[in-house]
């Protein structure tokens, strides 16, 4: 993959992608939004 090879591996970003493996979903940062009262949920 060209982003890969050209700006992840270059900056030394080796455990960088667009998929994460089941090994590593522990490490994914949780996402919020704004529910119906406008509380992030």
């Amino acid at each position: 993959m060209i982003v890969d090879c050209q700006m992840f591996h270059l900056l030394g970003m080796k455990d960088t992608g667009f998929d994460v493996a089941q090994d590593k979903m522990h490490r994914l940062a949780k996402t919020y939004k704004n529910g119906s009262e406008g509380k992030l949920v």
